[in-house]
């Protein structure tokens, strides 16, 4: 609750924060009941739930409140049984989720094949263990794979990353260097793996047998 700071820095008593105002109009936006639901159900008024939106609810309150949530998440014992490997490192991945657009705004756009005559947005997060560390809104027809690096970036939790990893329409050949310029290890899932090889490389390690070098014909 701490995060959710007034938008105005002076002449504000914190400590008249109506916190169950708060904890309604997040519910009510997180299950998208939507404000004037949530009204009727909860027996506050809407104008208060929309005066309480308009001045603690915002990006960065959402971002700094999530982030607390991770870090301490992260601490507890079974953090860790969410490991993929059996070791200490931690793989990550990127998977957009098509969704209605309610209102006419910029990023939405057509697409039949996930709106019909509707527009709608993707929205792209990136998650370790089931935590969201991060996440953008984008138009559904945007190629995802240019913005695996941008939401590796925005990550401040304290869950460092070893590995990430998208599907097939969020790989290219430039984040693999990307990635490892930054000290992470891009590693996408391929949905044909047996086409894709043919187009794979790697700088050959003199100390790595030949015989596990990856070849078309052999995988």
């Amino acid at each position: 609750m701490s995060s959710f700071t007034h938008i105005l820095t002076k002449n504000i008593d914190s400590t008249n924060t109506n916190k169950e105002l708060i904890n309604a109009v997040i519910t009510g936006q997180a299950t998208n009941m939507g404000l004037g639901q949530m009204a009727s159900s909860s027996g506050f008024a809407y104008n208060q739930l929309k005066n309480i939106s308009a001045k603690h609810i915002r990006r960065d309150s959402l971002k700094n409140a999530n982030e607390k949530l991770v870090n301490e998440t992260k601490k507890l014992p079974i953090f860790s049984h969410y490991n993929v490997a059996d070791n200490e490192q931690i793989f990550a991945a990127i998977d957009g989720q098509k969704y209605y657009a309610g209102i006419d705004i910029i990023n939405s756009r057509h697409s039949s094949k996930y709106f019909g005559k509707d527009k709608g947005v993707t929205s792209l997060t990136m998650s370790a263990n089931f935590q969201a560390l991060s996440s953008k809104i984008i138009s559904a027809n945007e190629y995802e794979g240019h913005y695996n690096l941008e939401l590796f970036l925005m990550n401040e939790s304290e869950i460092q990353l070893d590995y990430q990893s998208s599907d097939t329409h969020g790989s290219n050949d430039i984040n693999f260097a990307l990635f490892d310029f930054f000290g992470c290890t891009f590693a996408p899932r391929f949905a044909d793996l047996n086409h894709k090889s043919q187009f794979l490389c790697r700088s050959k390690d003199v100390s790595y047998p030949d015989q596990y070098i990856l070849k078309p014909n052999n995988i």
